[in-house]
Parts: C-alpha cells; structure tokens; sequence
C-alpha cells in the first residue's frame, strides 16, 4: 500500500517544545509520521493509514493551539507579505515596550553612578503593566494555548517569569508588602525576549534565501501566439503544447522544445557551465534560464510544479525540512525541557525560601531559571543550518535530498565513479576500423549503425555518428542486451554488435589476436559479427574532463579512496585509470556487477558514496551508502540518486563533501552553543548569580547567535 505525503505550513510554532509537540500527537495517529521543521514552520507528513485524510490531520494539529495549511494551497506572495506584517507588529511592539522599559534602564544605569532616581511605584506600576499585558500578551496567548492542549512550551517559562516579578511588584504597591520592587525586571526581560524574536525572525528568514533566489529568476508573464498574435498572459496560465515566443534577453518562461528560431542561451542556473549553449528547432530549453540576443519560438512542455525549476525548488523545500539523525537527541530533550525547568524552579524557591528564610531572594532566583531556560536555541540548532546548507548547496548547483544525506556526505570514505559520462564526456570518437571479412570499412560502420540506432549506450552514438549512410538500413527482430550489445535481422542475416566478450557469449566466436592492437592502445572495443564469423572490429575512444584528475587529487588529499567502475576491457580503464591518477578500479564489470562492486567496498567496511549518470549505474547508485547523479544523467538514475550534481563535472563531488562537513560543523557547534549555555546558565541561575535582566538577555541572544552562527555558512564557497 503506498503512502500519501502532504506538506502542511504552521502557524504559531515559538520553540522547538512546540515542534515536538505536534510530532507527538500526529504520531498518535494510527499509521502517520510527522517531521516538523520549527526553522521553516512546515510540517511534512506520511501516512500509510488510508482511513485518514488530510482534513483530520489539520484538526489535530489546530486541537494543539496552532494553524495548519496545506502548502500547495498557500499563495506564496501573500505568504510573503503576511510575514512581513507580522515582522512589522512584532518591530512595534518590541519598539512600543522598550521606549516603556528605556525608565526602567536610565533609573539603573544612575545607580550604576551612585545616582538615586526613583520612579514613583504607580508610575513604574502603569509602565510595567502596558509592557506585560499589552506587549507580551503573545506570551500569555501562546502559553495558554500550549497549557490547553497538554505541553508546556517557552512562552509558558516566560509568562511564569515575568508574571511572578510583575505580581510580586504589584502586591508591594497595593498592599504595602516590606520587598523590593522588581518592575524593571519583568519589563526588562519582556522587552529583550521581543529583541530576540525580532532578530530571530530576520535572520530565518534569510535562510531562505536560495528557494527565494531560484523563485526570482522566472518570469511572472509569457507571450503566448494565438490566432495568429501574441498574447501576453501569466505564467500560471500556460498549458502544455502551448506556443510562446522568447524574446532577446527574456527569461524562458517554462519547459519546451524550440519549433523556431535559434539563440544563444544560458543556461548556468542549470548546469553551472558559464557558456551560453546556442539552441535552435529540435533543441529542448528549461524555463528561467536566459535568452541572448535572438529570438526563439517554442512549443511548451512542462508547466506549473512540472517543470525543472519546480522540481528543484521542491527538492530544496523538502531537503530544508527534513531532519537529519544527529537532531534526535536534541528533539528528545526539548519534548522534555520545560517541565524539567519548571520543576528546577520550583526546587529553587523552595531551596531558597525554606533553607535561606528569604522570600523575596527565593522568587527572583526562581524566576532567574526559568527566564534564562529556553527551547529555541535547541530547536533551531539544527535545522537553520540544513536550510543554509542545502540552501547554499543549492545555488551551486548541488542538490540534496535530505537533510540525513547532507549528514551521510560527510561520513564518506570511498568514491567509485563510473567512467563514462562521469569522468569522461560521454563523447566518444571512432579512431579506426579493423577489417575481418570482404566487407570495406564503410559497410561495417553502417552495418554496426544501423543496429545501433535502436541503443542509447554513448558508444553506439559514437558509431551511429560515423556512419556514411544518412538513411540506415531496416532492422528486424532488435534486441538491446542492456551494458553488453545488440542484435538484429538485416537482409534476412542475423547481426550481433558488441564487446568481444558479448560476440563469444552468443556466438561462440573468440576475438583475433590482431584485435589486441585495439586494446593495447586503451581504446573500447566494439565487434560486428554473424553467427558464424566476426566481421569486423571498431576502435573508440573517449575524452577524459579537464577537473576529473584534479577532482580524484582533491579526493585523495583529503584521505578519500578513489575506485573508477567500467564496462570498457581492462586495458581500456588501465590508460584512464593511470591518467587520472585512479590506483583502483574496476573493468569489464555488467550493470549487475556494478552493484556487487559497491558491496564488496561495503563488505571491507568503507563508507561508500557511487557517482554515476546512466540506467546502467542505477542498481550501484542503489546499493551504495550515499547516491550521487550527474542532471544529464538518466531519469533512472538521478531518481536512485541521494544527490544530484546540477553541473556534469567531478569537481562538484568534492564541493559536494566539503558543504556536508562545513554543514555539519556548524551544527555541531550550534548544539554545544545551546547544550553549554543551557548547562551553565541554570546551575547560575539555581546558585542566584544570575540576575533575571541578564538572565532576560542572554535567553534572548542564546537563540539568535545560533542562527547567525548557521547565517555563516552563506559565505561557504566553492573548492
């Protein structure tokens, strides 16, 4: 039974209890799974259980106190602009509560001189009122909300915490209770938790930068031809088979094939190459990239969430909200925190209270924990990074899967890269033909051709495109033995086209000894034989990329094995092996034994990352640790693929490597940040060292210094 996935967006998320709180009770639901990302406000949801729908699970998630939308639903220029309005109420509300703290502040800073300004208590009493009931009554909103549904979130330990400073105040204006005031601590820490908010929404919301990016190149409108005129209509309302025009400079609008015209066009945004690739009638395009100076009339062919750009920007939006196996501990611990903190709270006013005998000291060391203890920080350790990383990677044109692969990539120890298209261009070149029978070169080509016309191997290109005859000869009774050759009826004679060891297979027939001229030279071998003689042999021979070598260098520098996997004879990957600098590697080998290659390095305990672009590599790309396909590689195999390389260069594996450790480093970092400051700053707080205004501040700054912390990673660049 297949599973149904929706993406819902959240409203109302404040740290990461909430986050897991969500998980907890869609976890509840027979046969569903929830991943919840607090930095991206989504959640992405599973669910094998057929009897559940979708308007069920957005019931439950607002039983919990928080809005839940279907993604596709949500009309991402709205969402945009709600955002910013909320980014705006938060600025005025924030700006409201520190002009009515900036008192509080000027009184301590004089005493600071030895200069006694005292604020008349109800004066200090309206003050704080307006900032607590008025300013931070999101904190009571979102902390009732969370009490109702059964968890306890950080506005619960915020509220907890000013309101005990606030009351306690309140009770000495009222009632004349012999304490000190402590208006200016409530007011101070609703003042500074809000400057924290506030710097905390900015800064996730940059962490979106490269979908925001990606979104931005494409075109809000398209010239459609109809009846004979253009028309200029929205993106939106374009449907397959459409014709529009492309004008000099414009963005192409969506995924066609040119019918007119010709242009040069680039496409960097796609395959990372600086050139602008000339596209004339026949050639396919991908919308947002570029148009030079001609004009270009296309017919459409992907639109909408089916075109490239779309299914890049879904694959960032999903890699961004996964969640990668090192935030599982952090997860467990943030579902427990606050009621942990609520009871050391309790502990300490009662340790101070009833061991010290001082009331007033016990409730502001009390409130000192559980204003200094907060969630966030731990909650956004995590997946700010990933949404940076993947998000960066992104813009370079590596495109991650998941965040549990973005954390594999850097566990890598061994690299097997398939030779063709991969370390070579795919582009292989006919260098000479070997005559074993009365037929003359020009008949073996178009023999072998025509036989080849009905394979997608890059050798069969190669021999196709040296063929003297335009119109090749009919073939009866084709069959592709995928990665070892063909065979067909021409004439009424049985054909067979392939490696030497494919001809013996099927026919019996050993290769010549004179055909050892062939692979002594490292050249790939193809024979055309009948069934009873081998007609002839043909010599290719392909070009190794310029950054191969220099990718392989880079790889063993960095204490990375190197192994190259082929189809080609021995000989064959020995010359490309010692070119490139490759000490293991693996020729002759079948799809299926591609696969029992990437075992046995498996076997010998590596951790295996298999770099490959052709349906042959799928059954590899599957067994391997960590899967990586070129774009200009088969559906099959970018489909098998845990990372695809927008770009056809090795190079881009290294980048690859080098983006998941920088990732992963920083995520190391932000946890220690948030585990240390919480492990420190509670004992402090237990101990009175910690005043709650301090205690306010650096609550406030622990969550925002993670999130800059994983802002960092923006200025990672390429090897």
């Amino acid at each position: 039974m297949s599973e149904k996935h929706f993406e819902l967006d959240i409203k109302g998320m404040t740290c990461a209890a909430c986050s897991a709180r969500i998980e907890r009770v869609l976890g509840k639901l027979e046969g569903v799974t929830a991943n919840v990302n607090l930095a991206s406000e989504k959640a992405f949801i599973a669910s094998s259980n057929p009897n559940i729908n979708l308007p069920e699970i957005i019931q439950s998630i607002e039983k919990t106190g928080f809005g839940a939308t279907e993604s596709s639903k949500v009309d991402q220029d709205q969402k945009s602009l709600d955002k910013e309005q909320d980014y705006q109420k938060l600025l005025r509300e924030f700006s409201l509560s520190a002009l009515l703290t900036l008192p509080f502040l000027v009184e301590m800073v004089a005493m600071l001189f030895n200069i006694h300004l005292h604020l008349p208590p109800m004066l200090q009493l309206a003050l704080a009122t307006i900032v607590q009931f008025y300013c931070g009554r999101k904190f009571y909103v979102g902390a009732y909300k969370s009490l109702k549904s059964g968890s306890a979130n950080m506005d619960v330990l915020v509220v907890l915490g000013t309101s005990a400073a606030y009351f306690l105040s309140l009770s000495v204006v009222l009632f004349y209770v012999p304490l000190h005031l402590y208006f200016e601590a409530s007011v101070s820490v609703i003042t500074l938790v809000l400057l924290g908010k506030l710097l905390e929404v900015r800064a996730k919301a940059k962490t979106g930068f490269a979908i925001a990016k990606l979104l931005h190149l494409q075109p809000k409108n398209a010239f459609v031809e109809r009846d004979g005129k253009l028309e200029e209509i929205s993106i939106e309302a374009l449907h397959v088979n459409d014709i529009f025009v492309v004008k000099a400079g414009e963005s192409i609008p969506t995924d066609g094939i040119v019918v007119e015209g010709n242009s040069m066009v680039d496409e960097s945004m796609m395959t990372g190459e600086s050139l602008p690739v000339l596209k004339s009638v026949g050639d396919k395009i991908v919308g947002a990239t570029k148009n030079g100076d001609g004009m270009l009339k296309c017919q459409a062919t992907k639109v909408g969430s089916d075109t490239f750009l779309a299914s890049i920007v879904r694959l960032i939006e999903e890699a961004q909200g996964s969640k990668a196996p090192i935030q599982r501990l952090a997860d467990t611990i943030a579902g427990i925190f606050v009621p942990i903190v609520v009871s050391i709270a309790v502990i300490t006013l009662g340790a101070w209270w009833f061991i010290g005998g001082d009331f007033e000291e016990a409730i502001i060391n009390a409130v000192s924990v559980l204003v200094i203890a907060c969630p966030c920080a731990l909650g956004l350790a995590t997946p700010t990074a990933i949404m940076v990383g993947v998000g960066r990677g992104a813009s370079e044109g590596i495109l991650i899967k998941n965040a549990e692969v973005l954390e594999n990539v850097g566990k890598i120890n061994a690299v097997v890269f398939d030779k063709t298209g991969t370390l070579t261009y795919a582009n292989p070149q006919v260098v000479d033909v070997l005559i074993e029978s009365t037929l003359s070169k020009e008949q073996v080509l178009a023999l072998a051709a025509a036989l080849e016309e009905g394979s997608k191997h890059p050798l069969a290109k190669a021999i196709i495109a040296s063929s003297p005859q335009t119109s090749p000869k009919s073939v009866q009774a084709f069959q592709n033995y995928s990665g070892l050759g063909v065979s067909g009826e021409i004439d009424g004679m049985v054909y067979f086209v392939g490696s030497p060891a494919f001809i013996a297979q099927f026919t019996s027939l050993q290769p010549s000894t004179v055909a050892q001229t062939f692979l002594e030279e490292g050249n790939s071998i193809v024979a055309l034989s009948t069934k009873e003689q081998i007609i002839g042999y043909i010599a290719l021979a392909d070009t190794i990329r310029e950054s191969a070598k220099i990718a392989v260098e880079k790889l063993q520098n960095d204490g990375i094995e190197v192994y190259m996997l082929t189809g080609d004879n021995e000989r064959c990957a020995q010359k490309v092996a010692r070119e490139l600098g490759i000490e293991h590697f693996f020729a002759g080998v079948l799809p299926n034994g591609k696969a029992d290659a990437i075992t046995k390095l498996k076997n010998e305990g590596k951790f295996v990352c298999m770099v490959g672009d052709g349906i042959n590599d799928a059954p590899a790309l599957a067994v391997a640790d960590v899967a990586i396909a070129m774009s200009n590689g088969s559906d099959i195999a970018v489909e098998s693929a845990d990372l695809i390389l927008i770009a056809n260069d090795p190079l881009y594996v290294v980048n690859a490597i080098a983006l998941s450790r920088a990732t992963m480093s920083k995520i190391k970092q932000n946890l220690f940040l948030a585990f240390v400051y919480n492990i420190l700053a509670i004992p402090l707080a237990f101990l009175g060292m910690l005043n709650p205004i301090v205690a306010g501040g650096a609550m406030a700054m622990s969550s925002v210094s993670v999130v800059s912390n994983s802002l960092l990673l923006r200025r990672w660049k390429m090897k």
